[in-house]
């Protein structure tokens, strides 16, 4: 009986082991696959009626951003249009991407510029249209 319980705990030691190497190996893993982001800019952008860049970045790699636009300060009567653009060679200019607007207030104001990839270059501009014109916060990531 003592050899039987011996053999129960010596095996259950075992697993936990096995179990416990098997989470380090996997928690490394999946730090290594992880998306390494780094902010690359935030500001506040005080709209004046043009189209006004909010974000501007250009490298020599391709690269991705990622980036938030908030929007909360829109009212009714506002309107607002956020555009992408991206440069494909050091020699173009910068071609939309997408343009959207928004008009009144915004139940969901942060709005998303969503993993854009780009060869050359890539910049973000806020137009506010109509309205008092407002401030908007934004932050952009790369990775």
């Amino acid at each position: 009986m003592e050899r039987t319980v011996e053999r129960t705990i010596t095996t259950m030691t075992l697993s936990v082991i096995t179990l416990t190497v098997m989470v380090s190996l996997f928690n490394q893993i999946l730090e290594r696959m992880a998306p390494k982001l780094s902010k690359i800019g935030s500001g506040i952008l005080e709209a004046d009626g043009t189209e006004q860049p909010v974000f501007e970045h250009e490298e020599a790699e391709p690269f991705i951003i990622s980036g938030y636009i908030n929007l909360k300060n829109m009212e009714v009567g506002d309107t607002v249009t956020i555009n992408q653009y991206v440069k494909l060679s050091e020699d173009e200019d910068y071609t939309l991407y997408l343009g959207e607007t928004y008009t009144n207030s915004q139940t969901e104001p942060l709005k998303h510029v969503d993993k854009l990839p780009t060869i050359k270059g890539i910049k973000i501009t806020l137009q506010q249209t109509s309205g008092t014109l407002k401030a908007y916060s934004w932050e952009f990531y790369k990775g």
